[in-house]
């Protein structure tokens, strides 16, 4: 698939249901590791990293990781910027993106699967892509 074959389709019902559910998920994720339920870049952080740690038979499944802590990442962002949910197909394949005003995007669920491989020692990652992406190219939302 070439730049061209790209598609981005709104949201429908079922996509906007599976992102209530997946934030349902997330701050099921943040009340576990945190004990709390607050939203923020940096609660995200947090209990992403406990996560990580966690040696337990009770440790979060990856995709509920992904799905939870990305959603509400992605949740965070279009309450506070001027942005849209949308999904887009590209040859990477297809995932929930938030689109701005100016074009840019951010792929916040798919940002929690790159960092869930062991490999990858990258822990401290919503609010580095808070203050330097999504600060810089979305737009406030004026209150």
């Amino acid at each position: 698939m070439n730049h061209s074959e790209r598609k981005v389709r709104e949201l429908n019902a079922k996509d906007s249901e599976w992102l209530e559910r997946s934030n349902t998920i997330g701050y099921d994720i943040l009340d576990w590791y945190n004990k709390n339920k607050e939203l923020n870049p940096r609660t995200l952080d947090a209990a992403f990293q406990k996560w990580k740690l966690d040696k337990t038979d009770n440790k979060a499944p990856e995709n509920l990781i992904a799905v939870g802590l990305g959603s509400l990442f992605g949740k965070y962002i279009k309450d506070h910027k001027k942005c849209r949910w949308a999904v887009i197909t590209d040859s990477f394949g297809t995932d929930f993106a938030l689109v701005s005003e100016t074009g840019s995007e951010v792929y916040p669920i798919n940002s929690v699967w790159k960092r869930i491989d062991p490999s990858n020692q990258d822990i401290n990652f919503f609010e580095p892509i808070w203050t330097s992406v999504v600060e810089k190219e979305f737009e406030n939302l004026s209150k």
